[in-house]
C-alpha cells in the first residue's frame, strides 16, 4: 500500500500550478480573461461612467456566489458556484471563470480546478491565509463582469489537533454530510485529493494508486442523529476510472460501545456488479462478486438505495432483510438484489445490531458520491 502525507502536496502541486501568481480557471477553460467590472453603485454618488466603455449585461444574484464557502482547509478542494443571468436567463458554465489571488507570505500558488462531470470549479489552496477568488462572467456580446469573495483557509498540517481539522472540513459545506475525512495512521493519508461541494464529495487520486481510506459517516449526520436499526441509505455514483471496487464498512451497536460488522456493501465498479451483506456472492474471492450484475458502473452515473429491515423473533433471535435498488436515471428504480439472514443478534458488531456510522473504503477507486443521505425510513417500490 503506497503512503503519503499531506506535506509532500505542496512541492507537486507547485510543480503543477508553476510560481507564485494570480490562478485562473481560464486555463482549464480557455476563457477570455475579465476586461470589465461591475459598477458598485452603493456609494452615495455613482461614478462617471460617461467615458468608459459599455458595461457587461450581467446581473448577479442577492450572493453572486451561490453560497460558496467562505472557509476552507489546506489542501483540500472548496466547490465554487455562481448566480448570474444575462436578460433574466441563467448564463451557461462556458461564460463563467474563476481566478485567485497569491497572499503575501504563501510560498505555493493554490489551484482553480473543474470536476469535469459536474461542471464544478473548485480552489485548493495549499497553506493558510486569505485568498480572494474573482468571478468573471461573459455576456452575450464578450463583455464580462466581474466580483469577487474571500475564502479563509485554515491549516491542514496533520501534525495539529486532527479533529479540530476535521471539524473545520465538515465546516465547509455543513449540509454535506460525507466529509468527516479519515485520517488513521494505520491507512494512509490520502485525502489531499478531496474536493468537497455543497452535495458531492469527490475522492480524485492524481496517480491512481495505492488504497486510501475515505470518510467515516457517524450517526449524528443521520437523519434524527441516532442509531439507526432500520435504514435507507441513498447516493448518487459516478466512478472516475474503472479499477476495482469500493467497500462500505459497517459499525453496529450501542452508542459508544459498537464494533465493526462488517463490509454491508460492495460496489464493484471493475465487474460492473453490486453486492450487499449475505447475497450469493458473499463468500467470493476477496468479496470480489456481487449478485447485481450488469450494473453500469464504468458507464455511470447509477443511483443507489440499500435497505436493511430488522424483525425480532424472539430473544437474541433477528430476521434481517437487506435489499438494493438502482437506477440509471434517478427516478426509477429497481430491487436488484434481497438477502434474508435469520437467526441474527443484535449486540455490538453483529448483523442486526443499530448501525452506528460506516465508512466508504476505497480499494484503487476514484469516485464521486453525491446526496448521501441516511435515513430510518426504509424504502420500497410500493
Amino acid at each position: 500500500m503506497k503512503k503519503r502525507k499531506l506535506i509532500l502536496l505542496p512541492v507537486f502541486m507547485l510543480l503543477l500550478a508553476g510560481c507564485k501568481g494570480p490562478v485562473s480557471s481560464a486555463s482549464v477553460e480557455d476563457s477570455t480573461p475579465p476586461v470589465t467590472d461591475v459598477v458598485d453603485d452603493s456609494s452615495e454618488e455613482a461614478p462617471d461612467t460617461s467615458e468608459e466603455g459599455p458595461v457587461a449585461a450581467i446581473e448577479f444574484g442577492a450572493d453572486p456566489f451561490d453560497g460558496t464557502a467562505a472557509t476552507g482547509v489546506a489542501g483540500v478542494g472548496v466547490a465554487l458556484y455562481y448566480d448570474a443571468k444575462e436578460n433574466g436567463v441563467a448564463v451557461a458554465f462556458d461564460k463563467v471563470t474563476f481566478t485567485v489571488n497569491t497572499p503575501d507570505g504563501v510560498l505555493f500558488a493554490p489551484v482553480i480546478g473543474l470536476v469535469e462531470k459536474l461542471s464544478v470549479y473548485y480552489l485548493r489552496a495549499l497553506e493558510p491565509g486569505d485568498y480572494t477568488v474573482t468571478l468573471s462572467v461573459k455576456d452575450s456580446a464578450g463583455l464580462v463582469a466581474t466580483t469577487t469573495k474571500v475564502i479563509a483557509v485554515s491549516t491542514g498540517d496533520l501534525s495539529g489537533d486532527v479533529n479540530a481539522i476535521k471539524a473545520a472540513i465538515a465546516a465547509i459545506y455543513p449540509d454535506n454530510i460525507y466529509t468527516n475525512l479519515d485520517y488513521r495512521t494505520s491507512e494512509g493519508v490520502f485525502n489531499e485529493w478531496v474536493v468537497i461541494g455543497k452535495n458531492f464529495t469527490v475522492f480524485d487520486r492524481e496517480d491512481y494508486t495505492g488504497n486510501y481510506a475515505t470518510a467515516f459517516i457517524p450517526f449524528a449526520r443521520f437523519a434524527g442523529g441516532e442509531p439507526l436499526v432500520d435504514f435507507t441509505i441513498s447516493f448518487k455514483y459516478t466512478t472516475l476510472n474503472q479499477v476495482w471496487k469500493l467497500l462500505f464498512s459497517f459499525w453496529t451497536g450501542a452508542a459508544g460501545a459498537d464494533d465493526f460488522a462488517g463490509d454491508y456493501l460492495r460496489l464493484l465498479t471493475n465487474r460492473n456488479a453490486i453486492g450487499i451483506q449475505g447475497d450469493a456472492q458473499q463468500a467470493s474471492e476477496w468479496q470480489d462478486e456481487g449478485e447485481a450484475t450488469g450494473i453500469p458502473l464504468k458507464e455511470g452515473p447509477v443511483w443507489i438505495k440499500f435497505t436493511r429491515k430488522v424483525t425480532k423473533v424472539a430473544d437474541d433471535n433477528y430476521t434481517v432483510i437487506f435489499k438494493l435498488y438502482t437506477s440509471t436515471d434517478g427516478a426509477t428504480f429497481t430491487n436488484n438484489t434481497t438477502a434474508v439472514l435469520e437467526n441474527q443478534t443484535n449486540t455490538a458488531g453483529k448483523t442486526a445490531g443499530a448501525v452506528t456510522g460506516f465508512l466508504p473504503f476505497s480499494i484503487d477507486n476514484d469516485f464521486i458520491i453525491e446526496d448521501l443521505a441516511v435515513s430510518g425510513n426504509v424504502f420500497t417500490l410500493e
